[in-house]
């Protein structure tokens, strides 16, 4: 379905937002901040139309109603600390977790064909930073990161035109690791930066056709990771108007696809 009308002249909805945040001074050296939102709405729409084409002394109608409904729910919450463990060391940590739900539901009538769709989708997504800097020389500075996601989005479509029924299962996942060291250094003119790592990202699909087919290719089991350590190391060295600069980049790829197809 799609209106002839822009949103605005043809949505009624009725929708919920909340907010909270705090501040924790837990001690003189450590803070933490949370943020937690809330949203929620329903939006209801109904249109009717009636549509005749009329040439050489014949006409053709059609005719379509629609009631259409989505009803979304999100609750997102966060929060972030800093820990100075003295005047040259900082840990941090920050985070969020997310969880979306919405269910859009339509029927209606094309002519004499009726029609019935209906979505239902969540999102979980999840992300976690902790961060370690160490000052220990004034021109000279050690960080050490670490950042783990993870994100879950499964979907239930069901479609009926008429009598034929369509359901459709889909689940999606994702993880990721990424973990990050770095030196760096600057003294008189020249700058000289290590950084050692990994990262990881893998990705799951899982999906079931039901309704119009029964060959093996109505499913999918896909699998996709990626992993990469890595040393980069840069320098650069300034003199009057001259700039001179070196890279040397290490990657490794190990890469896996698998289709159970």
């Amino acid at each position: 379905f799609n209106s002839i009308l822009p949103d605005n002249r043809t949505r009624i909805n009725n929708n919920f937002f909340g907010s909270i945040n705090s501040l924790f001074k837990i001690q003189d050296n450590l803070s933490l901040r949370v943020n937690y939102n809330i949203f929620k709405d329903k939006l209801t729409r109904t249109e009717q139309t009636n549509i005749v084409y009329s040439f050489n002394n014949e006409e053709i109608n059609i005719s379509t109603l629609e009631n259409f409904s989505l009803n979304p729910l999100i609750h997102s919450s966060a929060y972030n600390l800093i820990y100075k463990l003295n005047k040259s060391k900082l840990l941090t940590s920050e985070g969020k977790l997310e969880y979306k739900e919405i269910d859009r539901a339509s029927n209606g009538l094309n002519n004499d064909d009726i029609f019935y769709k209906n979505t239902f989708s969540e999102d979980v997504f999840f992300t976690n930073k902790i961060e370690y800097t160490w000052r220990f020389k004034k021109s000279t500075v050690f960080q050490s990161s670490l950042n783990v996601s993870t994100n879950n989005l499964p979907q239930s479509l069901d479609v009926i035109v008429n009598s034929s029924d369509l359901v459709q299962q889909i689940d999606f996942k994702r993880n990721t690791v990424d973990f990050n060291t770095s030196l760096l250094t600057k003294i008189k003119g020249y700058e000289l930066a290590f950084n050692l790592g990994y990262n990881f990202d893998e990705s799951y699909v899982d999906s079931e056709l039901q309704g119009l087919f029964t060959n093996q290719f109505s499913t999918n089991d896909l699998y996709y990771s990626i992993s990469k350590p890595y040393l980069n190391i840069d320098y650069s060295y300034r003199i009057k108007k001259w700039n001179f600069t070196a890279n040397l980049k290490n990657e490794f790829f190990r890469i896996s696809l698998r289709d159970s197809n």
